[in-house]
């Protein structure tokens, strides 16, 4: 039977003070330490801290924690339930349920056992902070609030114009999950004037624009794309569009989904006489990404990017997606063409700045309201397989949060290979014959399985298979982080990182893993392993962090 390799944290004192856990408990994994010691001074809880380093250990994807420590447990308790009651009006009163309180013989052997999804909410929607001289608490803890709580907190913030409240609307939104997202939809749109007449937003009028000599440097879903000078001396994007409506709504989707790898909107032109027509000013990226695969794959026949390289990028596309999702838009075109990137240094890992772009065909979730329905919902090599079925809403396919996973997975699957996905399929009864059988384009096995598998799930034929964005950008930071710690050059880096592959799939089958959760687990397990520098089979018992007394 496999050792346990469990890391205990033993306090010693009654008054649990944060002291470097992250970073400590992370250094001694590496070590192969089975316990930490933690120093502690007579001082009362940090809460803040405490859940910040619990939840540090949360980001590690083991099946669940526990926290064996009753006078922790009972200090943890005390200021949740001390904070549940100043918000109790915009909660559901059973939602500590989804906690698992436990207790056991001895006085110091109670429990409280957090699987993973519910320990992450826990920690992720509690927010504690004491005052050094007063203890005064504030706290924000929606967990799974009610639906019907939610309309009457969001009536209440908006007729007292209540900031602490707001606040707190805007946490549920954060961690709330797509159903409060979808329920708060209307609020947020109102609160950030994303139906008002853009008056914050820049206008730009033709005299303020010049382009130098040159033909187009592309063309989106919605327009043609040129580069021109801003005020004499910003280089910018100039996006053109059919008329102003078209403007309007793709400025009013940048505005309200503003993220660093979203292109940013500088300004908008509406001139009513003018033969240049109506545009969007956007930031200056240098190239697409499609653009540089070209140059960087020989045509594809290799691959255009180190795989640090290729993960960095593939989750930052997938940290803008998770970012739309979230705030219930779906792009609909998810493609390399659609992702720019500044190009000026791709040698340094972490230099690598992408920014998702073109929302021409990008549409709002409205709970309400059928799925988003489009006459053309995107590009065919990238649309996921129920798209090409007879399932339509009034005559047309419907997209869903899960088409853009599949879009998603196909731009992966260009990032890795350089190719173009069904280049040879030029007919579309063909394609759809294909995608609905279970074809997927190949790819390059000099890539690990870990990886492969990854996007093996999120371009599955059922929708219902394939992971959220969350799941998707989790288990990419994982990958991430390995290939950074062990690619080639850094002191602890393996022979090849189809070495660490072929051992991981001889003790992980991560090929018969089903859910994205157990591939992250199992991954992590074996992160724990290597880093200890010990080969052992785990046999896909998940390691679990125990806090002891």
């Amino acid at each position: 039977m496999a050792e346990d390799r469990t890391i205990r944290l033993a306090p010693r004192s009654r008054c649990l003070e944060y002291y470097g856990v992250c970073n400590d408990l992370l250094r001694e994994v590496q070590h192969g330490c089975t316990q930490v010691k933690f120093n502690h001074r007579q001082c009362q809880v940090v809460a803040t801290q405490y859940l910040e380093s619990m939840c540090s250990l949360s980001e590690l994807e083991f099946d669940r924690v526990v926290i064996s420590c009753e006078e922790s447990l009972r200090e943890l308790m005390r200021v949740m339930r001390r904070g549940v009651k100043l918000v109790s009006d915009c909660l559901r009163e059973d939602w500590w349920e989804s906690v698992l309180i436990r207790s056991e013989c001895s006085s110091f052997s109670t429990h409280i056992v957090l699987h993973l999804d519910d320990f992450i909410s826990c920690v992720n929607t509690v927010k504690l902070s004491f005052a050094e001289a007063t203890g005064d608490l504030e706290f924000s803890v929606p967990l799974k609030p009610d639906r019907t709580h939610l309309s009457a907190l969001i009536e209440d913030a908006t007729q007292e114009n209540n900031a602490y409240l707001l606040g707190v609307v805007k946490r549920i939104v954060e961690v709330g999950g797509v159903t409060a997202v979808k329920k708060l939809t209307t609020f947020f749109m109102q609160a950030r004037s994303i139906n008002s007449e853009l008056s914050e937003v820049q206008s730009i009028g033709p005299c303020d624009v010049v382009f130098p000599p040159g033909e187009n440097i592309g063309v989106g879903a919605s327009g043609r794309v040129k580069i021109a000078t801003w005020s004499d001396k910003t280089s910018v994007t100039v996006k053109f569009m059919a008329d102003a409506e078209q403007v309007r709504s793709e400025a009013m989707l940048l505005e309200f989904l503003a993220h660093p790898n979203v292109v940013k909107l500088i300004g908008i032109g509406l001139p009513k006489d003018s033969d240049k027509g109506q545009y969007l000013v956007l930031e200056l990226m240098r190239t697409s990404l499609r653009n540089l695969i070209n140059t960087r794959s020989d045509g594809g026949r290799k691959p255009p990017f180190e795989i640090y390289t290729a993960i960095d990028i593939m989750l930052q596309i997938a940290e803008a997606l998770r970012h739309f999702h979230e705030h219930s838009v779906l792009h609909c075109d998810v493609k390399a063409n659609n992702v720019l990137i500044n190009d000026d240094d791709l040698t340094a890992l972490g230099n690598v700045q992408i920014k998702v772009t073109d929302f021409g065909l990008a549409r709002k979730i409205e709970s309400s309201k059928p799925p988003v329905s489009l006459e053309y919902a995107g590009t065919p090599g990238w649309m996921a397989p129920e798209l090409f079925e007879i399932r339509r809403t009034q005559g047309v396919p419907y997209y869903t949060a899960a088409s853009d996973v599949y879009a998603f997975a196909v731009t992966c699957f260009e990032i890795l290979s350089g190719q173009v996905p069904f280049e040879d399929v030029h007919d579309s009864d063909t394609l759809r014959a294909k995608l609905v059988a279970g074809d997927r384009p190949s790819l390059p096995d000099i890539y690990p399985q870990y990886l492969r598998q990854c996007i093996r799930m999120c371009w599955a034929t059922n929708p219902e298979d394939r992971p959220s964005f969350g799941h998707i950008c989790e288990m990419l930071k994982f990958f991430r982080g390995f290939c950074i710690r062990y690619r080639p050059g850094s002191a602890t880096a393996l022979a090849s990182v189809n070495e660490h592959d072929a051992w991981e799939l001889s003790h992980f089958s991560i090929m018969m893993l089903r859910s994205v959760d157990d591939v992250a687990c199992s991954y992590a397990a074996s992160l724990y392993v290597v880093a200890c520098g010990e080969k052992v089979c785990l046999s896909q018992r998940p390691i679990r962090f125990k806090l002891l007394s």
